[in-house]
């Protein structure tokens, strides 16, 4: 189930079923991925999923890292946004580069270093303008915050 639709390996890293683009086939990644999620938690997701394609243009979906993962020119390692529905309290709305985006203190759960988190406890909890604007700019500006955060990075070590 891991390899490519020619037989050949994914890249080491990769661990998922589907890497696609296009809605026919995201609507695969999703499947897939909606086979893992405890059913409770299928319409969050899926709503999820709506929200951040049409924010986002021109964004790939893959399960990767066990989570939905969206991507700009299939660069899995630099996603921009995912949807990890395995937390035990919400579904997780993550953003690589999160720590660097236009939030209001506290709306957003720090993670990483650079991981900013929205959690969404059910589906009712879902703000699509909120959901949206910040997949909007993460995307718009992906570009910018992963040069911002390899510059930051670098300044830490010398």
């Amino acid at each position: 189930p891991y390899a490519s639709d020619d037989g050949t390996p994914p890249p080491r890293h990769c661990r998922c079923s589907s890497e696609w683009k296009g809605s026919q086939m995201a609507e695969s990644a999703l499947d897939d991925y909606l086979g893992a999620v405890d059913p409770g938690r299928v319409a969050l997701v899926r709503e999820l999923d709506r929200l951040v394609t049409g924010a986002g243009p021109g964004l790939e979906v893959a399960v990767k890292y066990r989570m939905l993962v969206y991507t700009l020119e299939r660069k899995y390692h630099a996603w921009v946004v995912a949807i990890d529905a395995h937390p035990r309290n919400a579904v997780a709305l993550r953003f690589l580069f999160g720590a660097l985006l236009d939030a209001p203190p506290g709306l957003l759960r720090p993670g990483t270093s650079s991981l900013s988190t929205l959690d969404i406890a059910a589906l009712a909890d879902v703000d699509a303008e909120l959901v949206s604007h910040f997949v909007a700019e993460a995307t718009t500006r992906h570009g910018e915050l992963q040069a911002a955060w390899a510059a930051r990075a670098l300044a830490k070590r010398t």
